[in-house]
């Protein structure tokens, strides 16, 4: 394993999200991680994950030369074990998946001409790092090594470029286009149902009541995280598909709230 070989992250690690407040201001059911162990997780699906059957119709690839269905076997091997006490097992794998997939979506509304491969790899990738203090440094240095000789010099410039600075919004003006994405879509997989999701599981978890789920969402801290987001983003249709998420998320949970306590 590659993360044995690098010394970068031990066998067993817990990482809190706190001291990454200055950077992105995570709300609770968002902090904490934690790896148990580098074994695949028994419930993961283990057969190989091709990228074209599971996109969008409406995303169309480059034709690139990258193997993308070795890569996704990689990812699984890397992520699927990993495991925290607020979050799905599988969980850096799985919205590895789906930030590679709205990059290339966002990629492709905005006609960039941009290697899909490259770019869906990137996004894959970007959140493999966590448990380190830097988990932008590690997820990049951990990708170069776990993808060299797969994808070209170039690609893992690129690749691990967008990994490096996906955390790192606004902080430049020269990003390239495949770190813009990435930031992008990393941040739009945190709302709609997906944040339903996470939020349901972070309060079972940890015994909350309804009550507290419910403070939660008209409280402080979603406020200050939405407004993150929101000043966050790179382009006007990351905005819009980032309205459109948040509005079901608010729609789903007020019908939710309504049948739990009204039964209607």
């Amino acid at each position: 394993m590659i993360y044995a070989q690098s010394g970068i992250i031990a066998p067993t690690w817990t990482h809190s999200y706190q001291n990454q407040r200055d950077s992105v201001a995570h709300p609770p059911h968002r902090r904490g991680f934690e790896r148990t162990d580098r074994t695949p997780f028994a419930a993961a699906d283990s057969s190989p994950l091709r990228f074209g059957e599971r996109l969008n119709a409406t995303v169309v690839l480059h034709g690139g030369k990258m193997n993308v269905q070795r890569i996704e076997q990689i990812a699984q091997a890397e992520m699927a074990g990993c495991r925290s006490d607020t979050r799905e097992p599988g969980w850096i794998l799985y919205h590895g998946q789906r930030t590679g997939k709205l990059a290339v979506v966002l990629a492709q509304k905005l006609n960039y001409d941009v290697d899909c491969d490259v770019l869906y790899t990137a996004g894959l990738f970007h959140d493999i790092g966590k448990g380190n203090d830097s988990h932008n440094e590690a997820g990049a240095h951990l990708t170069r090594s776990l993808l060299s000789g797969i994808a070209t010099s170039s690609e893992l410039d690129e690749i691990c470029d967008a990994i490096r600075c996906h955390n790192q919004r606004k902080k430049s003006d020269s990003f390239s286009d495949y770190v813009k994405l990435v930031q992008d879509a990393d941040l739009i997989d945190h709302v709609g149902l997906i944040d339903v999701w996470m939020a349901f599981y972070w309060s079972g978890h940890h015994g909350e009541s309804i009550h507290d789920h419910i403070a939660y969402y008209k409280g402080e801290e979603c406020r200050r995280w939405r407004a993150y987001m929101r000043t966050h983003l790179n382009y006007d249709v990351s905005q819009q598909m980032f309205e459109e998420r948040i509005q079901l998320e608010d729609d789903l949970l007020s019908r939710f709230h309504k049948m739990y306590f009204d039964g209607i």
